[in-house]
């Protein structure tokens, strides 16, 4: 484990102290991410370059091992070095929010709750958890795409500067552990005792490449685009039912499509990774076609034929999102073109 990933569970770890019994009344869950080159000098001289990342969770474990859902998934793309070169994906969700990520569109998702027999106790026999108490709850991220140095105090504790460059992030939850006598009524061994966490959900997508056009006078040459979901409670809950977010996490090698305009709060479109590779192979046929069969393709697509009728198409490959929307776009291309996609 790297010295980021000790310094963020000892973070963590203290901060669960002060809010409660670590494992027990509270749960801690948190994941820490690097992706490019990452010197730092805290708390021991510590030098990576690549990739690491560490994940972990402290929560109760409970009778016939029950235990409360949390989830995390990560995903990067990194066709070159450089890391703005990189497309990434984060989801990191506990409570129903993680219950509802692993559910199929219109499905029903899992309930969060966790169903006991009865209250639990410690090995003393004293109560660990209390119904109707407001206790505090911490839920935060960091990110850092980009280059990142931090002002060295020669004086103090840090005397030398910490500096990143690529991807970089940190997410935690420490989420007290509510009872509740009856709510589980529904139970079919007969628990009626429910333990739970409140649901909470943030999500990342990052995508950078090249622009249409880039390389011709006056235009960028590249794009970089961000969109975050960061939510709490039934906003969290509702949000993990969006089929971006859901496909997302489902698709461990997802990527993102079109979506991120800059807003810090944003969904994106995510589509699997073996569907993005027909979609770039249909484009590279699409480029491929002249003008005759472009044409008879877009009069198959029921695009307007001429000049323009080839961006229209790759517009059209672009923004499929489902294997089932693009099968019946591959059948007409090989039909025109009379290659596999």
């Amino acid at each position: 484990m790297s010295a980021h990933g000790a310094r963020s569970i000892i973070l963590v770890s203290g901060m669960a102290v002060l809010s409660g019994c670590v494992g027990v009344d509270t749960a801690v869950m948190f994941t820490t991410d690097n992706l490019g080159v990452n010197i730092s000098p805290t708390p021991t001289p510590t030098a990576e370059i690549g990739f690491s990342r560490q994940e972990g969770v402290i929560a109760p474990a409970l009778e016939n091992g029950a235990v409360i859902p949390g989830a995390a998934s990560v995903y990067h793309s990194v066709p070159t070095f450089l890391p703005l070169a990189t497309e990434s994906g984060a989801v990191f969700a506990g409570g129903q929010a993680a219950a509802q990520l692993l559910t199929e569109p219109g499905g029903t998702a899992g309930d969060a709750k966790a169903c006991i027999s009865r209250a639990p106790t410690d090995s003393s026999g004293h109560p660990v958890i209390t119904s109707g108490k407001a206790r505090p709850m911490f839920f935060g991220t960091t990110t850092s795409i980009g280059f990142r140095i931090s002002i060295p105090n020669p004086s103090g504790d840090v005397p030398f500067p910490n500096v990143h460059l690529g991807y970089k992030r940190n997410e935690a939850a420490i989420a007290p552990v509510s009872g509740k006598p009856d709510g589980c009524a529904d139970d079919a061994a007969g628990n009626k005792y429910a333990v739970y966490v409140p649901s909470f959900l943030a999500v990342i997508r990052n995508t950078a490449g090249q622009q249409p056009g880039a390389g011709v006078q006056g235009n960028v040459n590249g794009s970089f685009n961000v969109g975050q979901v960061f939510a709490t409670g039934i906003a969290a809950t509702e949000a993990a039912r969006l089929p971006a977010i859901g496909e997302s996490f489902r698709i461990a090698a997802g990527q993102t499509a079109q979506g991120a305009t800059g807003t810090n709060l944003q969904v994106v479109t995510v589509v699997p990774k073996q569907l993005n590779d027909r979609q770039r192979r249909a484009a590279e046929v699409v480029k491929a076609l002249d003008q005759a069969k472009t044409d008879r393709l877009a009069a198959l697509l029921g695009i307007p034929q001429g000049p323009g009728a080839q961006i229209e198409i790759l517009k059209a490959i672009a923004a499929v999102t489902t294997t089932t929307q693009f099968e019946p776009l591959a059948a007409r291309i090989k039909a025109v073109s009379g290659e596999d996609v």
